[in-house]
């Protein structure tokens, strides 16, 4: 049986790729440092299937050891937000672009066949239009979408005939997660409505794209099967045209799901806004993303509703504020 690894495969969407590898018959192996724990991932223990690594992809021995005997590296480690790559510029070039120039070097003479890289949407940054494709302007405006595109220009230079690579600019992620993360845009303010009856809805006429966190596990796996000519060397965007909203629809849409809750509006200058097309994913790899805005917003209330979401405001659903925690600590 072949042996896939995660890299970050306890995080936010890594543990839902897990289950859905594991689930589908595959052995799997998880590089991560456990920053935020293992409640993604402790239920896989037992499995024979499943294998953990505790350790960081910027480490040559954990690497070089992570990629041994895998078919196939999807790569979603590393420090995952604007917030959190802002605390140390250096640390984030060493964890985000060190660590995948490293995984990249270890996964090629290992034998590894195929490489998909979690990029993001957000290197888009300033998006001057609606309906961006992969062939638009590149306009970061974030340290974090920066080290995007030096992983990506990183990725492709490694690319060969033997070594498939690509990269999944997936939209901003929502939605429920053993490791849940609450300082993404449609999680914030679903939480802040439910115990707080009060979103703050931070400038409105900004765009994000939006994809639900199974549904970015599921391109992985599409890009995991898909025939390798389909991918090699390929960028795709992850999300669906119908889910493009402004955060002030979105502030709206969370009200609508929680009642008796408030609106404040606060400005931003120079905020990113992109709005994305995401044909190409759909017609080259009949990926298709399934859940929608709404039903991930309703999904949270479930959550919150039957606790399993507790103390909101603990640090462990805040990737900055949990960075900063490890920081004082000595391990960041």
């Amino acid at each position: 049986m072949d042996k896939i690894l995660a890299t970050g495969g306890a995080g936010y969407i890594g543990s839902i790729l897990t289950k859905q590898l594991l689930d589908a018959g595959h052995s799997v192996r998880v590089l991560d440092c456990l920053f935020f724990g293992d409640s993604g991932i402790k239920q896989f223990h037992k499995n024979e299937n499943f294998e953990l690594i505790n350790g960081r992809i910027e480490n040559p021995e954990a690497a070089k050891k992570a990629v041994k005997g895998c078919s196939a590296v999807l790569h979603l480690a590393g420090l995952a937000n604007d917030a959190s790559c802002d605390i140390s510029e250096e640390k984030t070039r060493l964890i985000n672009y060190e660590g995948t120039k490293l995984l990249l070097k270890y996964a090629k003479s290992a034998g590894v066949q195929r490489f998909i890289y979690g990029s993001s949407a957000s290197i888009y940054g300033a998006g001057k239009n609606i309906s961006l494709t992969e062939s638009s302007p590149l306009s970061p405006v974030s340290l974090y979408a920066k080290y995007r595109i030096r992983c990506e220009e990183a990725l492709f230079d490694a690319a060969s005939k033997d070594f498939t690579v690509c990269a999944l600019r997936k939209s901003t992620v929502f939605g429920y997660s053993p490791r849940q993360r609450l300082d993404l845009v449609i999680n914030a303010m679903s939480a802040h409505a439910f115990n707080r009856h009060e979103i703050t809805q931070m400038g409105g006429s900004q765009w994000r794209p939006n994809l639900h966190v199974s549904d970015a596990a599921n391109a992985y796996i599409t890009c995991l099967r898909a025939d390798k000519d389909a991918i090699h060397k390929q960028v795709f965007n992850v999300g669906s045209n119908s889910e493009n909203y402004t955060v002030g629809q979105i502030a709206q849409m969370i009200a609508d799901e929680f009642p008796n809750t408030k609106i404040v509006h606060k400005e931003v200058a120079n905020s990113a806004s992109y709005n994305l097309n995401f044909d190409k994913i759909g017609r080259t790899l009949g990926y298709k993303a399934k859940v929608s805005v709404k039903e991930g917003i309703a999904e949270l209330k479930n959550a919150l509703n039957n606790n399993l979401i507790p103390a909101y405001e603990n640090n462990i659903y805040y990737n900055a504020k949990r960075m900063l925690d490890l920081q004082k600590e000595g391990a960041f």
